[in-house]
């Protein structure tokens, strides 16, 4: 009996069909847990032998985001601006943008994929090109954050960033009303016919309230354990300190956790409490709001606030620490988090978001005075229960990302594939591993 030859998918993949994919992402400068995933992604995608291209508002600082997050090696093809056609869907009636959306639904035709990295706040859909296209549309959608920001008026920085930086650059005269109409439609769209992937069972709880089961898969981001590991066995001694790592923006409620520091410096003074995370320049206001809420309640010698510090500072930072605080409610992952779990701190998080579901019951809080309570019970934990927690966060790892973004991608394409190759439909010579 003669043997089937049995070949990988990737090299069928890469071979047979376009091995090229788009990202998009409107700025890998922002430097939160969402542009370390869509890194960490690209990464994956150029080990599988993809070509990508990028599609963002802004330039990516490259020096600068491996200070944040460490080395890391991309091979990117071209780098351009998101066409806003794509956001807003203003391919139907734009006259002056049909002929550079025509070039654009031309290049379309060289990918297999397009990925979505940022689908919490960028509705990237454009219907009139989704049914002229057999490409696979993929979105990882944090959460579905779009409808709640504009209802809650939060959404122009984002509009506003969209139309400053976009391509091409329309002229129109639509009322931020309409504008606010048509995000939210395409929105809706691009939930409801894309592929979606999400961080966490509390988002796809979110998304699925919102949008039925739309959901292909819970792809958790990743986590680099190994080097956060080392920390957690490199200094036996640790201080009273309590770490905030994230980024500056009014919806961390970075607030939260200075309201904890001024109940705790009532009843336990021998703390400190370090606030570390990347800035954009739109959100200096609400970093001076924090230095004068700290001022107010003279904890000038409790509370430093640090901006924009490279990872060797962080390490250096957790290896002093104890606890990690995490200040914002219903956060849908919170990468920061199972970094601190891995480096060996104690983490204490809000009792609802997706952190949860990592860190154990006795760490969450639902009000301030409770988290107070717990933190002064996890100074005084020992270094085994410390390094017991430092495990759990180990499933998040890099390698497990990789692997599982793989049989996502494997699993997408493997339809287009066997309709691409006869011998393989029939044959059935596909070797998943």
């Amino acid at each position: 009996m003669i043997e089937k030859p049995v070949v990988n998918i990737f090299y069928c993949i890469i071979n047979i069909m376009k091995n090229n994919i788009k990202i998009i992402h409107e700025d890998l400068n922002a430097g939160g847990g969402s542009e370390r995933l869509t890194i960490t992604m690209m990464e994956a995608l150029n080990e599988m032998g993809f070509n990508i291209d990028l599609e963002t508002l802004t330039t990516p600082d490259w020096n600068q985001i491996k200070k944040w997050y460490g080395e890391f090696s991309l091979k990117i093809g071209k780098i351009k601006r998101l066409n806003l056609s794509n956001i807003i869907g203003f391919s139907e009636c734009v006259v002056t943008a049909r002929k550079e959306i025509a070039l654009e639904e031309e290049e379309n035709e060289k990918y297999s994929l397009i990925i979505n990295a940022h689908g919490d706040i960028l509705p990237y859909y454009n219907q009139h090109n989704h049914r002229k296209s057999n490409i696979k549309f993929i979105t990882y959608c944090h959460y579905p954050l779009t409808p709640r920001l504009i209802q809650q008026g939060s959404y122009k920085k984002f509009l506003s960033k969209f139309l400053h930086n976009s391509s091409p650059k329309h002229e129109f005269h639509l009322k931020e009303k309409e504008l606010f109409s048509r995000i939210l439609y395409n929105y809706d769209l691009m939930m409801r016919n894309t592929i979606i992937i999400t961080n966490s069972l509390f988002s796809k709880q979110a998304i699925e309230k919102d949008y039925g089961k739309v959901v292909l898969s819970v792809l958790s981001p990743p986590v680099d354990v190994q080097t956060y590991r080392k920390v957690a066995f490199s200094n036996p001694r640790r201080e009273n300190i309590i770490i905030v790592i994230t980024r500056y923006s009014p919806d961390k409620k970075i607030e939260t956790a200075i309201k904890i520091a001024k109940i705790l410096h009532q009843i336990y003074k021998n703390f400190k409490m370090i606030i570390i995370g990347n800035i954009l320049p739109d959100n200096y206001e609400y970093y001076r709001s924090l230095k004068t809420l700290i001022c107010v309640w003279s904890l000038n010698e409790t509370i430093k606030l640090e901006c924009n510090v490279p990872l060797t500072y962080v390490l250096k930072l957790m290896a002093r620490s104890k606890i990690l605080l995490h200040p914002t409610f219903e956060e849908p992952f919170g990468i920061s988090v199972a970094e601190g779990m891995s480096a060996g701190l104690i983490p204490v998080v809000p009792f609802k978001g997706g952190n949860t579901e990592f860190v154990p019951t006795r760490f969450h809080f639902k009000t301030e005075e409770e988290a107070v309570k717990i933190i002064i019970e996890a100074i005084k934990m020992s270094d085994e229960d410390r390094l017991k927690l430092s495990k759990f966060p180990d499933i998040f790892s890099v390698v497990n990302f990789k692997t599982n973004l793989k049989k996502i991608i494997g699993n997408t394409l493997e339809k287009e594939l066997t309709m691409s190759s006869p011998q393989i439909k029939n044959n059935n010579i596909i070797n998943r591993k």
